[in-house]
């Protein structure tokens, strides 16, 4: 009995401990409730809680629908939330960095073509294209401040073209043009009437043309490939063909070179060009003269010198037709100026000069240096039978004006400016502003030709004399020439700023004839040092030669030494402009023509 009591009472002990103990779960490190999203949801480690796939996904097996890879349910609410604002982000910066870097982009690329219209004109009536074009090319040519020659397989196509749209009939720019019939000589050119174009169209279209010639005269032998789009014009000694067994190799950036079948020329012959302004209709007598004597200076340099001296002529006969009696303006057979020529103008003394240039380039000076002197007489006869009109013009640059503000200048960067004014016919007699330069340079014409034809001491110290008075001509008149462009810049009215431009070419024909007449100086008295003294019999049986009424006093008396002090001056002279010009081109300040002072050969 007692045996079975206490078993009964260790029982009811072990029901009362397992009633008030209460149950214990396995203790687990990494346990987290169940509702707590965060990111160790996405890939949890082995743990002994329950499995909820709504929650999580435990395995990768779960990471697949159908079979196929599912990344959104590696993805969480917030890392969706965090992706959408990062790339709304990002696009809205690269969409504001694109905007302002087009924006720059076109504030410059607008800036530097107002610069160039300002320095490169072009008509109003032109297209936005047209106008682009004809700034790039004539920019491209313009070699001022480079200090290095232009780069004609691109100056060519640029001219190409802008040519090409001032001739499309029907369109903006050629609308108006009309094609004439050509003859047999010239039926590969394309001849066009533009009268019914305005005059500002036609200047603009004359350049245009003027351009190509230039172009083509130095693209001649240069072809381009067919097959290749955009490539680099190639001379002829690089193409691979029959006519050309030993090509010379093209650097390695250019690619192979190019198959003879496969290339054509870049340009057409210069002639093609210039018979388009001397033949068609529209054009001014200028104009025509300076296409007849830019074809004639080409012909010369290619060594046709027969076409050469008939263009010449053509040239003399054109100018010369704008009087009445032109017999008594020129003799036609010499070229020479005649004395009783009551005015001359720009265009006959521009055709016998350039008339007078072929005769001594092809040493032929008994013809050129009569037509020089009588050039030189016209310029110094004519100076008190200038044109009124002209002189008017000549004579704004000393009306007062009232110097421009701040305000005028801020307000004329932002104004459109007017095409330049038409500049003189040639017709009219000299003037003021061009002729001391002509003059300084059929001076130094005569210098040279009297130095390179004597035979005696004498004439070369003649020739001297002409050359050291063309030097001080010249650099008189461009100083002279750059006190009016300084004034009529600062100035600044529009008759202002035409006179202005107008002087800086003449500073540049100036500068280019000093140049000239100092290096010939200098090559003169080099020879008179190292030539030795004549003998005094040889002296005393010279006499003055039939020139030396506009040469001054003979000077052939001057020792050795005193020619050696003369060439250090004139050497320290030299140098000195030509640090004046780098300095000039440098600056921005030098002259941009194109026509200077031909040497002879």
């Amino acid at each position: 009995m007692t045996v079975m009591l206490q078993t009964s009472f260790q029982k009811s002990t072990r029901i009362k401990q397992s009633i008030t103990v209460p149950l214990q779960f396995p203790k687990h490190r990494n346990s987290r409730p169940f509702a707590q999203r965060t990111r160790l949801l996405l890939l949890p480690p082995a743990t002994p809680r329950p499995q909820l796939p709504f929650l999580y996904a435990p395995s990768r097996g779960s990471y697949t629908l159908n079979g196929k890879f599912q990344l959104s349910r590696l993805i969480s609410t917030e890392t969706q939330r965090t992706i959408r604002d990062t790339t709304y982000g990002g696009i809205k910066v690269y969409l504001v960095l694109t905007f302002a870097t087009v924006c720059l982009f076109s504030v410059v690329v607008g800036v530097s073509q107002e610069r160039l219209e300002r320095t490169y004109p072009t008509p109003d009536g032109w297209r936005f294209f047209t106008r682009w074009a004809y700034r790039v090319a004539a920019a491209l040519e313009d070699d001022e401040g480079k200090g290095s020659p232009p780069d004609w397989p691109q100056v060519g196509p640029a001219w190409r073209e802008c040519l090409n749209r001032l001739e499309e009939i029907g369109k903006t720019d050629g609308q108006g043009l009309e094609r004439m019939n050509a003859s047999l000589e010239l039926e590969d050119v394309p001849l066009w009437d533009a009268t019914k174009k305005s005059e500002d169209w036609r200047r603009g279209y004359f350049e245009v043309v003027m351009g190509c010639g230039r172009a083509a005269e130095h693209l001649q032998g240069w072809f381009k490939d067919e097959t290749r789009p955009g490539s680099r014009p190639v001379p002829a000694d690089v193409i691979v063909g029959p006519s050309n067994l030993d090509p010379r190799p093209l650097p390695p950036e250019q690619g192979p070179a190019p198959r003879e079948e496969h290339c054509k020329p870049v340009m057409e012959a210069p002639d093609v060009f210039y018979h388009r302004i001397i033949n068609s209709k529209g054009f001014s007598r200028r104009q025509r003269l300076q296409a007849i004597l830019a074809l004639a200076d080409f012909l010369d340099y290619q060594g046709n010198q027969w076409d050469a001296e008939r263009y010449y002529r053509d040239g003399l006969d054109l100018a010369s037709s704008a009087f009445s009696e032109p017999e008594k303006m020129v003799d036609r057979n010499l070229g020479v100026i005649k004395g009783e020529a009551s005015a001359v103008s720009d265009n006959v003394l521009l055709a016998s000069t350039a008339l007078a240039v072929h005769y001594a380039r092809n040493a032929d000076t008994t013809q050129a240096l009569p037509i020089f002197l009588s050039a030189l007489r016209a310029i110094r006869e004519c100076n008190s039978l200038r044109d009124s009109a002209v002189l008017a013009l000549d004579s704004a640059s000393t009306i007062p004006v009232k110097p421009r503000s701040w305000v005028d200048n801020m307000i004329d960067l932002v104004k459109d400016r007017p095409y330049p004014p038409a500049p003189p016919s040639g017709d009219e007699p000299l003037r003021a502003s061009s002729e001391s330069c002509l003059e300084a340079t059929l001076l130094a014409y005569v210098g040279e030709i009297l130095f390179a034809t004597s035979k005696t001491n004498h004439d070369r110290v003649s020739g001297i004399a002409w050359t050291k008075d063309a030097a001080d001509l010249a650099e008189s008149k461009a100083g002279q020439i750059s006190k009016e462009q300084a004034r009529n810049k600062r100035l600044g009215s529009p008759q202002q700023r035409f006179l202005a431009s107008r002087s800086h070419n003449d500073i540049e024909a100036c500068q280019q004839c000093l140049e000239t007449a100092l290096t010939n100086l200098q090559t003169m008295l080099s020879q008179m040092t190292q030539k030795e003294v004549e003998p005094a019999s040889q002296r005393e049986s010279q006499t003055r030669s039939w020139f030396s009424w506009l040469s001054g006093n003979s000077r052939s008396e001057i020792s050795p030494e005193r020619w050696e002090e003369e060439l250090a001056d004139v050497n320290v002279r030299l140098e000195k402009f030509r640090e004046e010009r780098i300095h000039q081109m440098m600056t921005g300040q030098a002259g941009g023509g194109r026509a200077g002072l031909p040497r002879l050969r």
